[in-house]
Parts: structure tokens; C-alpha cells; sequence
């Protein structure tokens, strides 16, 4: 048709100047989405006189196991070793910034009970079986159960910062058989999105075949695992040599 004929004419410098403008003033439009996360996790406090503010850090302590479970898997996951001292420091301090919202799946409060009866209470009668009757013992305990929704990208550039710049290495996207402005968007939009790369900017361009550059904490295998669970099956990602990822099209774009 020649209205396709007219694009595809000129798709090589609007893909320039698209790559340009995502890549200096992403805006909204193009953004991914928000990564998100559901971790459940459990807290408790003792009420020490105030059971407004035990159920608070009950809630508070629920929150950070949230949060340090998700660091800690999302580290295992990529083979991450960090200080925990920093992590400490640097997230956990700080677990409710990380909460996009949270629901209570189940409280209640628990008072303790002591094993043996106080003052002779519930003493058995000889030649008769009677169960000792449960005595309180100490304050009560506020007990909450929540399922939280993480921020995962906020997390996750949380802990590029901490695992600090001089342990990030440079290397290269190579975008191949993309042909189309949908499908290098998606792309685009979706590498601006994983909190691991730094620094994505253009480094050259030829038919089907972008080179962009950037920094990342993780190794190629592992970085072109994180981007390949991002990027769907809309795209092939594999790691290429020491410094390289290559992300192609799949099916390729444009093809008859």
C-alpha cells in the first residue's frame, strides 16, 4: 500500500530520532509499567501498654520481612553477593518506601499461657481426672499476617545503588531484525524499565540493526535472562562473548 510504502521510506530516521528522544526524555507513553510483587509475611509485637502502637509495629515488622525476603530472593536469583550491613542501611531501614500497598490476611491477638497453674489453682482431686485450667501469663501479643505488593524496580535500583558504580561493567545491546515503530518501542520501553541497566544510551545504527550501549551490575547470562523475562516472547535475548546482548525479534518484523 503506499501509505506503507511512505513509512518504511522514512523508518530509519524516525527510528533515530525516536531513539534519541527515549532514550534522553522517556516520557510516560513509553515507560513500562510498574514491576510488582506479592510477598506475604508475618509480624508481631508485644503490647507493652499501647496496643495501637504494638499493632503499628507489628504491621512494621511484617513489612520488613516483606521487603528483605524479595532482596534476598531477587539476589539468590542472580547470583548476587551484597553487604548486609548495606542492605540493612539501605532498604530494610526503610521497607515501607518499597510498598505499593498492603492487604491483612489475618490478626488477632494471643495472650501466653503458662504451663502450670498459679497459687494451687485447678489442683487435682485424687481418684479424679481434671485437666488444669490454662492461666494467663503476660501482656498480649498482636499477631498480623499481610499480603504486600512490592515496587519491584525501585527495589531493584535500591540495590544497584548500594552494590555501588565501581562494580557495574559496560557492555552492548544489539538489536536485530526490528523493522517496525510498534516493535521498537515495546523494546525500548522495555529496557528502560529493567532497574539493572545503567546508562542505555545510542551508540550506532545500521538496516535492522541497533547498537545501543550501557552498564549493568550483572554478567551477560544473567543480564540477558532478566531482560528475557521482561521482553516476553515477542523477542529472542541471549548473551554474546564477555560484553554483549543480543535481542532479536521473534518472529522478525516486517517479514512477508
Amino acid at each position: 500500500m503506499f501509505t506503507l510504502k511512505i513509512f518504511s521510506r522514512g523508518f530509519r530516521g524516525a527510528l533515530i530520532v525516536l531513539l534519541l528522544a527515549l532514550l534522553l526524555c522517556p516520557s510516560a507513553a513509553v515507560r513500562a509499567a510498574t514491576e510488582t510483587l506479592g510477598v506475604k509475611a508475618y509480624g508481631s509485637a508485644v503490647n507493652k501498654g499501647n496496643s495501637a502502637a504494638a499493632r503499628q509495629a507489628a504491621l512494621g515488622e511484617a513489612i520488613r520481612d516483606a521487603v528483605t525476603s524479595a532482596v534476598k530472593e531477587y539476589l539468590d536469583l542472580h547470583g548476587i553477593e551484597a553487604d548486609e550491613g548495606a542492605m540493612v542501611t539501605g532498604i530494610y531501614s526503610r521497607s515501607e518506601s518499597f510498598i505499593l500497598n498492603y492487604k491483612i490476611l489475618s490478626e488477632r491477638w494471643i495472650t501466653e499461657m503458662a504451663d502450670e497453674p498459679v497459687d494451687g489453682a485447678g489442683e487435682a482431686v485424687p481418684g479424679e481426672v481434671s485437666p488444669l485450667p490454662p492461666v494467663a501469663e503476660g501482656p498480649p501479643t498482636y499477631h498480623v499476617l499481610i499480603n504486600a505488593t512490592l515496587d519491584m524496580g525501585a527495589l531493584k535500583r535500591a540495590i544497584l545503588r548500594i552494590m555501588g558504580a565501581e562494580k557495574t561493567t559496560d557492555f552492548k545491546v544489539v538489536l536485530l531484525d526490528i523493522s517496525d515503530y510498534e516493535t521498537f518501542t515495546a523494546i525500548m520501553s522495555t529496557l528502560k524499565g529493567v532497574a539493572v541497566i545503567e546508562d542505555l544510551s545510542y551508540r550506532s545504527f545500521s538496516r535492522d540493526r541497533f547498537v545501543l550501549k550501557a552498564r549493568s551490575v550483572m554478567d551477560p547470562v544473567s543480564l540477558a535472562r532478566e531482560i528475557g523475562r521482561e521482553a516476553g516472547r515477542d523477542f529472542v535475548v541471549a548473551a554474546y562473548g564477555m560484553d554483549t546482548v543480543i535481542i532479536k525479534a521473534f518472529p522478525a518484523t516486517g517479514s512477508p
